[in-house]
């Protein structure tokens, strides 16, 4: 499948200011941890795997909703992570623009910790297993460019 082309700062506006979101591609060793989503109407993408994170409250800093979110959904502490970059992209889910801050982080030191509080289940896989499991197109795509960017070695360019 291929990547989504990823908007760049003069795309800004087209998102909605109130409509944010953090996203963690979280790391054990090599292998990313996704979260398969409880199977519900009512929230985004049922029944499919996808990255740990969620929605911004209002006033709450990108940094904040990530340690936030990953406490509520993992009950693990995250101090220690990178901001990858914001992507500006259309949510399904909302039917609009959205904007979603992208973070990194190594847990294979918290791992365990946690606990999952939110998901049917969670799970780390290789990159070639993700394949053959359904993830949704925007997240597929932030994986993609994340691997091939973490094979060459250019970690400056992931998002």
């Amino acid at each position: 499948m291929p990547s989504p082309s990823y908007p760049d700062s003069r795309e800004v506006a087209s998102s909605d200011p109130d409509l944010r979101f953090v996203l963690a591609i979280l790391l054990l060793g090599a292998r990313y941890v996704l979260q398969l989503r409880d199977n519900k109407p009512g929230i985004s993408a049922p029944g499919v795997w996808g990255l740990f994170g969620g929605r911004m409250e209002p006033g709450e800093q990108p940094e904040q909703a990530l340690i936030r979110e990953i406490q509520e959904e993992l009950t693990i502490d995250l101090t220690n992570f990178r901001f990858l970059g914001d992507i500006d992209a259309f949510s399904a889910y909302a039917g609009r623009m959205a904007r979603y801050s992208i973070f990194e982080a190594e847990i294979s030191d918290l791992w365990t910790d946690h606990h999952l509080n939110e998901g049917q289940a969670v799970n780390a896989f290789e990159f070639e297993e993700l394949v053959g499991i359904e993830i949704p197109p925007l997240i597929r795509g932030m994986l993609e460019q994340h691997h091939s960017c973490a094979t060459d070695g250019d970690n400056r360019k992931i998002l």
